[in-house]
Order: structure tokens, then C-alpha cells, then sequence
């Protein structure tokens, strides 16, 4: 399995903006047909199965959804939210970065990894990583700082050939964004 390249800059582009790929909703499988810009300003977007979050330069959560299943975001003071219904719960905690799929995942300021065990439980998973991510069908991918990347198998981590500062996995398979935010996709994840 290889990483191919997208000569694309991303769904957010350096200068904020906002794309979606046409084509790509839901599990339809294909690279989609070109981008359409969505107004609006964000420093980092990720979609999941029925929603969209997004993250402005002042650190302020944004969502759009679909089929609502859960939305989970950080603060700039890493504090942790869960929208329940239209209400957002602050859930016990500190951590940098979150993603949810079929389960939550989250890393700290230290690296250090954690999945949710409902309510305000945290479980702490060995690793280190900056980035990490979740798909709705259990896969988990992430980046550390070094730029590695790895994938989660059974109760331990895989490293994986290539370099990047973020990792995203769906139902349009493992994505990656290097340090010059070049866009790669994963072969043989979709």
C-alpha cells in the first residue's frame, strides 16, 4: 500500500478558506468531480459520518450537521465539550485535540493519548501522538511529533511508512497533510 498525492491545498487553504469536495457525501466511493468553496473562515475542518466541525483562528467550535450523532470539540484552554441536543457539556478533562467516530479519542498537550469511556472516564492508551483520528467503523490513525504515522491494531500502534502532521480517516479512507500541506491518500483504505 502507497500514499498518492492530491495536488490539492485541502479543505482549508492558507488563507482560511473553505472547501468541500463535490461528489465524496456519505460512502460513495471515487475522488469526486472539483471543490466548492463554503463561505465562512476556518483554520482547521474535519468531517465524520453526518457532521462537520471546524476550528476558527480566535479557537471558537463551529459544526454543521447532517445526521446528528455527537459532537465533540477542545478549547484554546483544552477543555473538553460534548453537544448534547443543542447545549454543549463540559466534560471533565484537558486535551488538545479530539476526534469522534465510533468512539472518542483525544491527545493532551503532552502527547499523551486517551479514548472515552463515557461520562467524565477517560482511559489512558499507551503512545504518543499530537494528531490522532476515528472513523465511524473503529479505525484509528494518528501522527506523533516526529511526523510518523501509525495506525491502530488491536491493543497496540502500527507505524506506517511516510511523514505528516495530520491524519484523517473515513468512509473516503486514510488521508494525510504533510509538513508543506500537501495532501496524500492512503491506497487501498477506501
Amino acid at each position: 500500500k502507497q500514499w498518492y498525492q492530491r495536488r490539492v491545498r485541502g479543505v482549508v487553504n492558507k488563507a482560511h478558506d473553505i472547501y468541500h469536495r463535490k461528489g465524496t457525501f456519505g460512502d460513495r466511493p471515487g475522488n469526486g468531480v472539483g471543490w466548492i468553496h463554503i463561505p465562512g473562515k476556518l483554520q482547521w475542518v474535519a468531517s465524520g459520518h453526518g457532521l462537520i466541525v471546524g476550528v476558527n483562528k480566535n479557537h471558537d467550535i463551529y459544526y454543521r450537521t447532517v445526521d446528528p450523532r455527537g459532537v465533540w470539540g477542545v478549547n484554546r484552554n483544552q477543555d473538553i465539550f460534548h453537544m448534547a441536543g443543542n447545549k454543549w457539556q463540559h466534560i471533565k478533562g484537558k486535551l488538545v485535540h479530539v476526534s469522534s467516530g465510533r468512539q472518542v479519542w483525544g491527545v493532551n498537550r503532552h502527547d499523551n493519548i486517551y479514548v472515552h469511556r463515557g461520562g467524565h472516564n477517560w482511559q489512558h492508551i499507551g503512545g504518543k501522538l499530537t494528531n490522532i483520528d476515528c472513523s465511524n467503523r473503529g479505525h484509528v490513525w494518528g501522527v506523533n511529533r516526529g511526523q510518523q504515522i501509525y495506525r491502530r491494531h488491536g491493543k497496540g500502534w502500527v507505524r506506517i511508512g511516510g511523514a505528516a502532521i495530520q491524519a484523517s480517516v473515513g468512509f473516503a479512507g486514510v488521508w494525510v497533510v504533510n509538513k508543506a500541506h500537501d495532501i496524500y491518500h492512503r491506497k487501498g483504505t477506501f
